[in-house]
């Protein structure tokens, strides 16, 4: 190792401890030390609510800094109880969770973490559902089949408070509400 840069495993204990109990910071794998103060990197904390616990721990397994999943919940209560005596940067949500439906479930989450950023990830991907989620306070929609660089660009959007939909939910949202009508059918409505 160069002068003055430690490997994480040669970090004294205290210094190490001090580091990781600050919320929202986490000690980089290579710690540089100078005048005594470790080099940290700022990390954005996740919860990650899902009635699926394989999706709970392959999203927990996946997403790397600066994206850190600080708690999970496989239920609405729960991460509503999470909620209330933690605080969290993003709120990565099922939409189908167990307890209560999900606008209802974002606006609860709204309501106790203010500046929370709600992202929803779905096998849904109708406009109806779409709009629900948005319209209830979330920042972001993302299909379930769509990739980890897609959830990625959604987290990465809300913290710049921009509204992120996954290239398969916008597509959604382009099409006609209502059933679409041939030419013929057309014609025929502007006669009556």
């Amino acid at each position: 190792d160069a002068p003055g840069v430690l490997a994480h495993d040669e970090v004294p204990a205290p210094l190490l401890a001090v580091v990781l109990a600050a919320p929202g910071v986490v000690l980089d794998e290579d710690a540089t030390v100078g005048g005594g103060h470790a080099v940290v990197q700022v990390v954005d904390l996740v919860h990650v609510a899902d009635d699926h616990p394989v999706v709970l721990e392959g999203i927990r397994s996946m997403l790397k800094p600066p994206f850190v999943v600080a708690a999970t919940a496989t239920s609405a209560e729960g991460a509503l109880s999470q909620l209330q005596v933690s605080a969290f940067d993003i709120l990565l949500a099922d939409y189908s969770m167990n307890g209560m439906p999900a606008a209802d479930f974002i606006r609860r989450a709204l309501e106790i973490q203010p500046g929370l950023r709600v992202a929803v990830l779905s096998v849904h991907d109708d406009a109806s559902v779409v709009r629900e989620v948005i319209n209830a306070g979330a920042s972001a929609f993302v299909n379930k089949q769509d990739t980890l660089g897609e959830v990625i660009d959604a987290l990465s959007s809300v913290l710049e408070g921009r509204v992120y939909l996954s290239r398969s939910v916008a597509g959604a949202l382009t099409q006609p509400a209502g059933p679409v009508l041939t030419l013929r059918e057309t014609e025929i409505l502007k006669l009556i």
